[in-house]
């Protein structure tokens, strides 16, 4: 995820709601524990988990693209 860095974070940030970049957020550089999240930012359990479902993905698309363009 270093790599990535925080502009791709940002572009990532505007593909989903404001809450929703929040919780991958604490998840992620936080390091908060599943339910953290939930309590935190007041969303349901199935939010944050689909937050991490699309972040994951994003951020394995988003490397794809990184080692295709420089191969």
């Amino acid at each position: 995820m270093n790599c990535i860095g925080i502009n791709c974070l940002r572009a990532f940030q505007t593909r989903l709601r404001q809450v929703a970049s929040q919780a991958l957020e604490l998840r992620v550089f936080l390091d908060c524990a599943a339910k953290e999240p939930v309590s935190i930012l007041g969303i349901g359990k199935t939010a944050v988990d689909r937050s991490m479902r699309f972040g994951r993905a994003w951020v394995y698309d988003r490397s794809r693209q990184f080692k295709n363009h420089h191969s």
